[in-house]
């Protein structure tokens, strides 16, 4: 996933590169052309360097209407069940390292209440809830510093890092008629990059599919009991 999400601007900016370098030196006579190269890395360094991290606030949400009550899919938000292979339908953002959702357990230290959420490869988060109205809404945050991460580039540059952080992660439910109801899952994040914009379009898109596919699959589930 990150040789696929930084190959792209690399070989853009790399290859952008190439072609003035080519042109400039086409200009230059032989004695100048290693001149000319020794010196690009020192006059773009420093214009890198001068342009500062943003950071950022995004938002991305996705709902569905599940054929059943919200006391019937509340505990369910809470406590995901175990999705099968047939509940959880992966997708391309699995193929290239996004874990998917296996199931979370729901516990309680005396101070807060508290999930776990076991993910494939061995990822699991730790999300407090900081905000539950019973069959209506719920919150979550989650504390990585108390989650299980795996030892490979996209939790280690992604989770750990400075770039990306996850805010808020909640649900609300609005019952439409008797046997069915409105979910929708909602992640807050922000992003400190120098390229938030093109950031994001990743980040955005992963997220909105991890909750198209999340979503469905506690449908999935729900619906065939």
């Amino acid at each position: 996933m990150c040789l696929l999400i930084l190959g792209i601007p690399y070989l853009l900016i790399t290859g952008t590169v190439a072609l003035l370098v080519n042109y400039f030196l086409k200009k230059q006579d032989k004695n100048n052309k290693l001149f000319s190269l020794l010196l690009l890395p020192l006059i773009t360094l420093p214009i890198e360097n001068s342009v500062p991290d943003k950071s950022e606030n995004y938002k991305v949400s996705f709902n569905i209407i599940i054929d059943k009550t919200p006391q019937e899919i509340f505990p369910n938000l809470i406590e995901v069940p175990r999705l099968s292979n047939t509940d959880y339908q992966e997708g391309f953002f699995q193929l290239i390292g996004i874990p998917r959702p296996i199931e979370s357990k729901l516990y309680n230290d005396g101070y807060n209440s508290y999930r776990i959420g076991s993910f494939t490869d061995g990822l699991e988060l730790y999300e407090i809830i900081t905000h539950n109205k019973k069959n209506e809404f719920v919150n979550f945050k989650i504390d990585l510093s108390k989650s299980k991460l795996r030892n490979k580039p996209t939790d280690n540059h992604i989770l750990k890092g400075d770039y990306f952080k996850f805010q808020n992660i909640n649900y609300t439910l609005t019952p439409l008629s008797n046997n069915q109801t409105n979910v929708e899952l909602s992640c807050d994040y922000i992003i400190s990059s120098k390229m938030n914009l093109y950031a994001n379009l990743w980040a955005e898109n992963i997220i909105l599919d991890f909750e198209k596919r999340l979503l469905k699959g506690i449908k999935t589930n729900l619906e065939k009991k």
